[in-house]
């Protein structure tokens, strides 16, 4: 198990090296790009606001931004199919890092805590099939090994069970 999870990630950081390490230049960076800029301004915009307005705003920042993420994955899996797992990746992981609300810090970002979640599960609801091809590199020296008579007989047992 740990030999494919370590080639599935090693296949990903592959992929990440090859698509980023130029991503200024790719066709589909300038889509990320303004969607980085989207939720940076949304969440200072926020932030900003005093807790009387807070709510009244709090749901069209955060399904704007979801909808623009869920455009932008769709515009960039139909238009560069290859790239579109990183790109995927990309934005969860940058839903992920701007996510430092806590509810030890009150009920706003209690709040705000709970909807960068939501967002994250929205955007990394097909991450499992989009990552099908790192999975499928990762764990190919797995499939295709020779078993001894000792891992068949595991395999026979339901000693890895």
């Amino acid at each position: 198990m740990a030999e494919g999870q370590a080639g599935t990630f090693t296949a990903f950081i592959a992929d990440v090296n090859q698509r980023w390490s130029r991503a200024a230049e790719q066709p589909w960076y300038s889509l990320l790009s303004g969607l980085e800029a989207e939720l940076n301004e949304g969440l200072a915009w926020l932030d900003a606001l005093p807790y009387d307005e807070f709510y009244d705003h709090l749901d069209r920042i955060m399904d704007g931004f979801a909808g623009s993420s869920v455009q932008t994955l769709a515009g960039i899996k139909a238009d560069y199919p290859d790239s579109f797992p990183v790109c995927s990746a990309y934005i969860a992981g940058m839903i992920t890092d701007r996510n430092d609300y806590s509810y030890v810090d009150g009920s706003v970002p209690e709040t705000m805590q709970k909807k960068m979640d939501d967002l994250y599960y929205k955007i990394s609801d097909t991450q499992e099939a989009d990552f099908q091809g790192y999975l499928f590199k990762g764990y190919e020296s797995v499939r295709n090994r020779d078993l001894g008579d000792i891992d068949k007989w595991r395999m026979g047992s339901g000693i890895n069970k």
